[in-house]
């Protein structure tokens, strides 16, 4: 299957069974040592300043966060929230 995939297109497989662990050419979801990049999925909000204060510290250029909501629109506040931990920026959280 990976050799049959356009390889200009950036896949990351949610894959959890450890069978699959040590297979070479994927990038799993979640895995922060990706190569060469990092897909991440947050699926349990809320989450708070100093959890995103930490994964802002872990990430490495070129990572794709995907934050999940529940019934109110908050995966947007999250995703300005880690922006701005990632630039650096400093301001008490909300």
């Amino acid at each position: 299957m990976l050799g049959s995939v356009d390889p200009s297109l950036e896949l990351a497989f949610d894959l959890r069974h450890e069978s699959w662990d040590g297979v070479e050419g994927l990038v799993r979801v979640n895995d922060l040592g990706a190569d060469p990049f990092r897909y991440i999925r947050l699926r349990e909000p809320p989450y708070a300043d100093g959890d995103l204060a930490a994964l802002a510290a872990d990430l490495r250029s070129p990572s794709y966060v995907y934050f999940r909501h529940e019934d109110a629109p908050t995966a947007p506040a999250y995703a300005g929230r880690l922006r701005e931990l990632l630039s650096g920026a400093q301001r008490p959280p909300a």
